[in-house]
């Protein structure tokens, strides 16, 4: 009976511990989450600011 118990405690710290680095995991998740549109805001953005320097400049990159 104690080594059951014992071998029932093992796997409860392994779960656990399982479970607080899936915690970090789904934290980081919707953190990233939160911060995509932010991204996609200020790429948006410089590809305008770009676009404006090629149009005052006569100058485009991809020619």
């Amino acid at each position: 009976m104690k080594r059951n118990l014992k071998d029932v405690r093992e796997r409860l710290r392994h779960a656990r511990a399982r479970y607080e680095a899936a915690k970090d995991e789904v934290a980081s998740c919707e953190k990233e989450i939160a911060n995509f549109p932010k991204r996609m805001n200020s790429r948006r953005g410089l590809a305008g600011v770009q676009g404006q320097k090629e149009s005052q400049t006569g100058i485009h990159e991809g020619v």
